[in-house]
């Protein structure tokens, strides 16, 4: 959409990622038709930066944790699937995010779980 990576991950993982030509960047703005959002729970992203995790990473790139609960205090209704919560107002928050970061790019529910 923007035709680079966020700053943050330049500044972070710039040696890992892949280079793109000008043309390329060019190439990658704007591209899609419209954003489909598949929502079927929500969790909180623990910044692995600035406090401890205990995180399993692929290459070492992961300076998140995904975590259900927060001072002890569940996201939302626990599921039957383990890790899965049910929170509501998760879909309209996605949907605003979306909506407020990729202007103008039709958005589409198409799964929600």
């Amino acid at each position: 959409f923007f035709g680079d990576y966020p700053r943050e991950m330049r500044e972070m993982l710039s040696s890992n990622l892949p280079k793109f030509t000008s043309e390329e960047k060019r190439l990658l703005q704007n591209k899609a038709d419209f954003i489909g959002v598949n929502h079927y729970t929500a969790i909180y992203a623990k910044d692995c930066i600035s406090s401890p995790c205990d995180i399993k990473t692929y290459e070492g790139n992961a300076m998140v944790q995904a975590v259900g609960e927060r001072d002890g205090v569940a996201i939302g209704r626990p599921t039957a699937f383990h890790g899965y919560y049910d929170v509501p107002e998760g879909m309209e928050l996605i949907v605003r995010y979306v909506n407020q970061r990729y202007k103008n790019t039709p958005v589409y529910i198409t799964e929600n779980g």
